[in-house]
């Protein structure tokens, strides 16, 4: 009767280091055969919540991050005045003609997600959406911080010398295009396809 309970225990360890890849056979329909049943979904539950973390630590705000984790951001609908940044690459079909996919991705992980998207977690935006060579950031959504267009504007400015910088370094030389709309955001949509950019991101 103790083997299912050391087996449990040994497991519990595991889950401390951070090993939550554990699932543990269920061999009887009795009350050790639902404890292993509960452990078994809470390692899955750990298991998802981790991945999420790493997948928002990439594109958001890690306050704003903490906040989706735990649903305390509501996924209701509203007004909310905020900000849209949408920054892109200057000529990339020609840039880009003739590269091989592998080199493209590299590019635009190098540019996006790597450097700019550091830039946006400073200013307290959460990135939207890639779409080819264009980002999407959001700034007020979910969470409002009481000066989310002056964050948008500020961000937009860093990204410049950033990409600069990046260009004197790095290996390839883009210019990039910047536009930044403030006014009411309708909150559930956008709460809702960051949400789904999360799940685009665990995907990839």
């Amino acid at each position: 009767m103790t083997n299912p309970i050391l087996v449990l225990v040994a497991d519990t360890e595991e889950i401390k280091k951070g090993n939550f890849d554990l699932q543990i056979p269920v061999l009887s329909g009795d009350e050790i055969g639902l404890l292993t049943d509960s452990f078994n979904s809470m390692s899955t539950d750990l298991a998802l919540k981790e991945r999420y973390h790493g997948v928002l630590d990439k594109v958001t705000d890690p306050d704003v991050a903490e906040h989706l984790i735990n649903r305390s951001v509501e996924l209701g609908g509203g007004l909310r005045a905020g900000s849209v940044l949408c920054c892109d690459i200057r000529g990339f079909a020609p840039l880009s003609e003739g590269m091989p996919s592998a080199e493209v991705i590299h590019m635009l992980n190098e540019h996006m997600v790597t450097a700019l998207t550091a830039v946006v977690n400073a200013n307290r935006g959460v990135v939207d959406k890639f779409v080819g060579d264009e980002g999407m950031v959001l700034f007020g959504v979910p969470r409002s911080y009481g000066d989310d267009t002056l964050n948008a504007a500020r961000c937009a400015l860093t990204m410049i010398p950033e990409r600069e910088k990046l260009n004197g370094s790095g290996k390839y030389s883009i210019q990039i295009g910047i536009d930044v709309a403030s006014g009411d955001l309708w909150r559930g949509i956008w709460v809702r396809r960051i949400v789904s950019t999360i799940q685009c991101w665990e995907n990839r």
